[in-house]
């Protein structure tokens, strides 16, 4: 059994030193890696130790960090592979590729809640945030976040788990439309289109999961609208689409790109065994 290490660690440095990374995510990353060398060293099945297994972050991390690697160019032929030949999506520079990217709500989302919620403390902070014009949430992370010349894409990574129903202060505030809500504030700043997509195994996409139903009612706008109803006009004039997209189409693509441009060498077999493990067989 070779030993686990943490794979495009010099791009992570590089995030970190531009600030749009933490040194504290990078030694989660580390951790996981380590525990889980331990835990195979010791034949422990301990799930703490055995994280990296199924850790959506490090799996996200190995299919786009590649993209970090490439030139502007390369990143545009590569994600016209990939999206073209998925959803018909074709992408123009320039184009911006980001890793856990981190968006505000907007302060309007607080309106549409602050009246109706049943328990009282909560409209009470719902209503003391909204007096110092603090939004109701925090940062939303968007595991990847592309912006080209026309779109705002955004990329939420499931592996093992499902969406999330709700969020601290709202019982009805589903995670996609969270996400979309946060990438409509940004398209009203620049006029750009968003579009959604789910990164999911395969073998998950069925019945047994929220985001199956969650994602067919969104490719209707009303549906959207319900959900987001603060974002009537913006969901009309900016929201483009969304779709569900697969760990072995994305990374095969990805990875076999950057593997011809020259940019993935010593790391290809590590990277082969890592899928395998997940049984998201690559056609590379």
């Amino acid at each position: 059994m070779s030993q686990l290490s943490l794979l495009f660690e010099k791009e992570l440095d590089k995030m970190i030193v531009e600030g749009s990374f933490s040194k504290e995510r990078k030694k989660k990353y580390l951790k996981w890696v380590l525990d889980a060398s331990y835990a195979r060293g010791m034949g422990s099945l301990d799930q703490r130790s055995n994280q990296y297994d199924k850790a959506e972050e490090l799996i996200t991390w190995y299919c786009f960090a590649p993209l970090l690697r490439m030139n502007e160019d390369q990143q545009i032929e590569t994600l016209r592979e990939l999206f073209v030949r998925i959803i018909g999506l074709n992408v123009n520079p320039p184009i911006d590729v980001s890793i856990d990217k981190m968006l505000r709500s907007s302060i309007e989302y607080m309106d549409n809640i602050a009246k109706d919620h049943p328990v009282r403390y909560i409209r009470s902070q719902i209503k003391k945030r909204k007096d110092r014009k603090r939004p109701l949430e925090g940062y939303t992370h968007i595991d990847c976040y592309i912006e080209t010349k026309k779109y705002l894409i955004s990329i939420e990574a499931k592996f093992m788990s499902d969406i999330s129903n709700d969020v601290k202060y709202n019982p009805m505030r589903k995670q996609i439309a969270r996400t979309i809500d946060v990438c409509l504030e940004e398209a009203s700043k620049t006029g750009k289109k968003v579009i959604f997509m789910l990164l999911v195994p395969k073998l998950l996409d069925n019945s047994s999961r929220f985001y199956h139903y969650k994602m067919r009612d969104y490719q209707d706008k009303e549906n959207l609208i319900k959900d987001l109803p603060h974002q009537i006009e913006t969901i009309h004039e900016h929201y483009h689409s969304s779709h569900t997209i697969y760990w072995r189409d994305t990374a095969t693509t990805i990875i076999n790109k950057a593997l011809k441009m020259g940019h993935i060498n010593m790391e290809i077999e590590s990277l082969k065994e890592f899928y395998k493990e997940r049984i998201i067989p690559l056609n590379i």
